[in-house]
C-alpha cells in the first residue's frame, strides 16, 4: 500500500528536460515559461509511464465549452519507428463560460467494451496500443497560472489493429497546462 501511495505522489508533470537524442530543442521549447512542465507521467495498471508535456486548448464556447487536452508530441511522432507515448482528449464541458473550467469534471462512460472509432484516449508505443476511455473522468482544478487535470478511470487497451476483446486497465495521474485560446 505504501509503495502505491509513493508512486501516486510521483505522478504528474515535471520540468525535467528530455535527453537531446529523444527530443531535439525547438524554438517553442526555448521560449516556454519556466513554470510549464516538459514531461508528464501517468500510472497505467501500476506502471509509471512518461509522456510529453500536457497542452490544453479552448476549441469553442457555444453551445458549451469544448477543450482539447493533448500531449505536446515531438515531430518524430508521425514516423513509423516512433515508440513514444501520447494522449488526446476532446471534452465538452457543462458550461458556456471558460472561466468555469477550473470547477468542471468531464465524465465518460462507454456504451460497450467494443472498439470505437475515436481519437480520444492514451496511446502507447507510438500508437501501437490505444487505451480507449471506458469509465473515466477528468477533473479540472485551478493551479497557479494554469489548470491541474486529474485523470482517473478504467480504459480499454487495444493493441495495434487487433479487434478482439480489450484488456481493462486503470489509468491515473495529474496533468498540468495553461489554457490556450
Amino acid at each position: 500500500m505504501a509503495v502505491g501511495a509513493a508512486g501516486l505522489l510521483a505522478l504528474g508533470c515535471e520540468r525535467r528536460r528530455p535527453a537531446p537524442a529523444t527530443r531535439p530543442a525547438t524554438q517553442a521549447a526555448a521560449t516556454r515559461p519556466a513554470t510549464q512542465p516538459s514531461l508528464c507521467r501517468l500510472l497505467i495498471n501500476g506502471q509509471v509511464l512518461e509522456f510529453p508535456r500536457a497542452r490544453l486548448r479552448l476549441v469553442h464556447t457555444q453551445p458549451k465549452v469544448m477543450v482539447r487536452l493533448f500531449s505536446d508530441d515531438p515531430r518524430q511522432a508521425i514516423d513509423r519507428d516512433y515508440h513514444g507515448n501520447s494522449f488526446y482528449f476532446e471534452m465538452e464541458l457543462d458550461t458556456t463560460d471558460p472561466a468555469d473550467i477550473g470547477q468542471m469534471v468531464w465524465g465518460f462512460e462507454a456504451a460497450s467494451s467494443e472498439r470505437m472509432d475515436s481519437s480520444n484516449g492514451v496511446f502507447l508505443d507510438g500508437g501501437r496500443q490505444h487505451l480507449q476511455p471506458f469509465r473515466a473522468q477528468i477533473a479540472f482544478e485551478p493551479a497557479g497560472p494554469g489548470l491541474l487535470m486529474h485523470v482517473r478511470g478504467t480504459f480499454l487497451l487495444f493493441r495495434s489493429r487487433d479487434l478482439q476483446l480489450a484488456e481493462r486497465v486503470l489509468v491515473e495521474g495529474r496533468l498540468w497546462a495553461e489554457l490556450e485560446k
